[in-house]
């Protein structure tokens, strides 16, 4: 094809005004995919797609999402954030562009969100892409340009031959809810979970749900309609636990809905719950009493699970306040780590030295290393790693072990 993004194309919407900063989804997207039209998925594998699609089963729409990126401070939080035009370079764009000059194509357009619908009506979109994948892995590929040729070839079948090539489940899926009434876009989404209608009926009937809530709580939980997950779904709403579903309810997979309400009657939040789960309810409300919220009894415990909350009050007011969570990390006390900052150590190269039974007294002006380390050397290598709780993170030595009894996660974790 001499164009074969549709240049010319205009696009599904016209005249557009822009999106307020702070929506989630594209409302003309909405209201494609109530015609029909599904968003084809931005996974870098399907990239390519569009350009294989049959160009009247495809259409696009401006992109005007804001442009976001993941941020957090931790294993317990992250959040997306908007970036600005300086953060949204042009690297994504770039990437795409390569993998088209592989599969022999033009660099896509910028600026566009595909919607497609399946050139089969039988096959919902989700299947037809799992097909297309399927024959990629058939021929041992990988690559976006591997997936965009065998979609090429997919799509000069006619239905019966797309459904005979289907792999064996996936055709199965298709079978049996076609007996029941239901194909194409009507069976995405049980297909893209792996459901049998005699699975989900079950499912419904157990939990008392309506299709709906069910398919929810299903992609919530990213699991099948076993029995495990029946139980879990039927206590979870006996106890009335906040949430049908809560988002991300697999983090609560193996908690009792039982010992959750007692965290709520507690006046802790579900995601509280979440977090403090390893800590219990009893450590957790001792450090809340101490003025500690629950991210800070989270991040410090994980830190040091023997903390005591006086031993974390200790760094208030000192000028390690806000790089506590490295010291703990490393076991120094507040005052250890006072005296250890007031020689220019992080925490990492403060327990290099203490391992060889050093104190900050010991330590010469210049001196970065104890002498034991590097005497009789005429060089040696040594990486270093920013970190963004702990400061300068030092590996040379990481084999260096801590004295017997040192507190903190590093010690427990050496060897792992």
């Amino acid at each position: 094809m001499d164009d074969p993004w549709g240049e010319a194309e205009p696009p599904a919407v016209t005249d557009v005004p822009p999106l307020p900063p702070r929506l989630a989804r594209l409302t003309e997207v909405q209201a494609l995919a109530a015609d029909g039209w599904r968003a084809l998925d931005d996974a870098p594998l399907y990239c390519l797609l569009p350009a294989a699609w049959p160009l009247a089963r495809r259409t696009w729409v401006p992109d005007r999402l804001p442009r976001v990126g993941m941020a957090g401070t931790d294993r317990h939080s992250s959040s997306f954030v908007a970036l600005s035009d300086e953060d949204d370079e042009s690297w994504a764009d770039d990437i795409v562009a390569e993998e088209a000059a592989a599969a022999s194509l033009p660099a896509p357009p910028p600026g566009r969100l595909w919607l497609v619908r399946s050139p089969w009506p039988r096959l919902p979109v989700s299947a037809v892409c799992a097909l297309v994948w399927a024959q990629v892995e058939q021929r041992r590929g990988d690559d976006v340009a591997a997936m965009y040729r065998a979609a090429v070839e997919a799509f000069a079948w006619n239905e019966d031959t797309a459904l005979a090539v289907c792999p064996t489940e996936l055709r199965t899926l298709l079978d049996e809810w076609a007996v029941v009434g239901r194909t194409g876009e009507d069976v995405s989404a049980f297909v893209e979970l792996h459901l049998r209608p005699a699975t989900f009926d079950r499912f419904l009937r157990d939990t008392g749900l309506d299709e709906t809530r069910a398919l929810a709580w299903l992609r919530s939980l990213g699991t099948g309609a076993d029995d495990d997950t029946i139980a879990f779904v039927a206590g979870w709403r006996a106890a009335g636990l906040p949430g049908d579903p809560p988002p991300g309810a697999d983090r609560f997979r193996h908690r009792e809905p039982a010992e959750l309400r007692r965290w709520l009657d507690a006046c802790f939040e579900l995601d509280e719950a979440a977090m403090l789960g390893g800590v219990g309810l009893d450590v957790a409300l001792r450090w809340r009493e101490a003025g500690f919220d629950a991210r800070e009894t989270a991040e410090l415990l994980e830190d040091d699970p023997e903390l005591t909350s006086a031993e974390a009050r200790a760094f208030d007011g000192t000028p390690v306040r806000e790089a506590r969570r490295g010291w703990i990390y490393f076991g120094f006390s507040a005052a250890e780590a006072t005296a250890w900052h007031a020689v220019g150590f992080t925490p990492s190269v403060a327990r290099v030295w203490r391992a060889v039974g050093r104190s900050p007294a010991h330590v010469l002006r210049g001196q970065r290393y104890p002498p034991e380390l590097t005497v009789g050397r005429t060089g040696f290598s040594f990486r270093v790693v920013h970190d963004h709780v702990y400061g300068e993170m030092e590996t040379t030595w990481d084999e260096v072990p801590d004295p017997p009894g040192t507190r903190g996660r590093r010690a427990r974790r050496s060897g792992d």
